[in-house]
């Protein structure tokens, strides 16, 4: 089976890799997506922690991996 968590943020806590997603092994995707959204989610957070980024990142970064998630998993 596969599946995708509703939300990949809520509040300050952010889903990435497994604990998002669950998909079947096949192609790799899985282990690979999870370097995908470790690295988004870097680029997201370095900037608040620095205190120059916003909020509306965090949500954009569970708008784009769901969105890439779901083009993958739910196939």
């Amino acid at each position: 089976h596969q599946r995708v968590a509703k939300s990949f943020r809520e509040g300050r806590v952010l889903l990435a890799g497994d604990s998002a997603h669950l998909n079947n092994p096949l192609g790799g995707f899985g282990m690979n997506s999870g370097v995908h959204d470790a690295f988004n989610l870097f680029e997201k957070i370095e900037p608040l922690l620095r205190g120059k980024g916003s909020e509306e990142q965090l949500a954009l970064y569970d708008r784009q991996r769901r969105k890439v998630t779901h083009s993958f998993t739910q196939m």
